[in-house]
């Protein structure tokens, strides 16, 4: 990105800013590629060893008051040494309704919950998607979109998800598309975000965290090509349905409690595939020496015969056999469909 200063024509002051997972620069080089700021900084945007002089955008890539070193986010300013905001949240403030599901928002001075290496909070109102491995959204939604043929899920500059046409749709769109971007459009269109935040091959998500609010990208590729294969589910689209329904109950109906949101996503997943799903035979289940998980799929639109997916993991089958919370599954290493 060139530099924001205005006015500048000579080529040997024009300066690069270069982004890493932070919204805000992390390199700054000049028209020659050398670098003229390296910049290191706290996960709340505090700069530790930033040269602001060259650029007064902070790791939030918002512009920091050099007096201060408080960021301004449009809506509100933000302290990032005690990572909270000056003033109360504007919805909080009115109040807005929203929160009687959402009691954790309350707090008028919270920056994203304390939690910036999965949220974001660009105009100091609303949450935003981030990546907790570099790319791992764009993968994520490219992944998605392989699936969709008449209209494409977006990350605009802000990070929030929008639906979006297909110019190129050379058909038109199956059921299980339709059910999808209805019930993707609806958390969409909600008033708040749903925050989602995307990782690859985190041996601590499997498939995905409810607790993290994290969905890992390696794990649904090989779970999609089991499903592929045979042309049953599990697929992409039920599985990121099901997982974005589930943060949406927690973070915006308030069902913190699993089984709820669990029970929730698990409609939104049926009205996608046409199939339900539960789990079965899970607690220290082992096979091969592997973790494993088992699933059984019933029902069906033409009323199929029940079958089952079966899923290694790569971690520690000793540690996972004790765990009554399936820790130490790992990575998915493997999935399979039996009818």
């Amino acid at each position: 990105m060139v530099s924001r200063k205005e006015g500048i024509e000579d080529a040997s002051s024009r300066r690069y800013f270069h982004q890493g997972i932070a919204a805000g620069p992390t390199l700054i080089t000049d028209g020659g590629g050398n670098v003229v700021d390296e910049r290191r900084s706290e996960p709340f945007g505090q700069p530790i060893d930033a040269n602001m002089a060259q650029d007064p955008y902070n790791s939030l890539n918002k512009e920091t008051n050099k007096e201060t070193g408080w960021s301004y986010h449009g809506a509100r300013w933000m302290a990032p040494q005690t990572a909270r905001w000056l003033t109360p949240d504007p919805p909080v403030k009115g109040p807005d309704t929203r929160f009687t599901g959402e009691p954790w928002g309350l707090n008028p001075y919270a920056y994203v919950q304390y939690n910036p290496t999965t949220f974001w909070d660009p105009d100091g109102k609303e949450l935003r998607l981030s990546s907790v491995t570099e790319g791992a959204a764009v993968e994520l939604l490219n992944l998605i979109n392989s699936e969709l043929r008449t209209a494409r899920l977006e990350r605009g500059r802000d990070l929030q998800v929008r639906i979006a046409p297909n110019i190129n749709a050379d058909a038109g769109p199956s059921a299980r598309e339709l059910a999808f971007l209805e019930a993707i459009g609806e958390i969409i269109r909600d008033k708040g975000v749903t925050v989602l935040s995307a990782t690859r091959s985190d041996p601590d998500v499997t498939v995905d965290s409810f607790r993290k609010g994290q969905i890992d990208v390696a794990d649904l590729r090989v779970l999609a090509k089991a499903g592929a294969k045979s042309s049953l589910p599990p697929t992409v689209l039920g599985l990121f349905a099901h997982t974005v329904r589930e943060q949406f109950a927690k973070q915006r109906e308030g069902k913190t409690a699993y089984p709820d949101a669990h029970a929730a996503a698990l409609k939104t997943e049926e009205q996608i595939e046409g199939w339900s799903r539960e789990g079965f035979d899970v607690a220290g289940r082992t096979r091969y020496g592997k973790p494993c998980l088992e699933f059984k799929y019933f029902g069906g639109p033409s009323g199929n015969k029940p079958y089952s997916v079966e899923i290694l993991g790569s971690g520690d089958a000793e540690r996972y056999r004790s765990s009554e919370t399936e820790e130490g599954f790992g990575d998915i290493e493997s999935a399979s469909i039996r009818e």
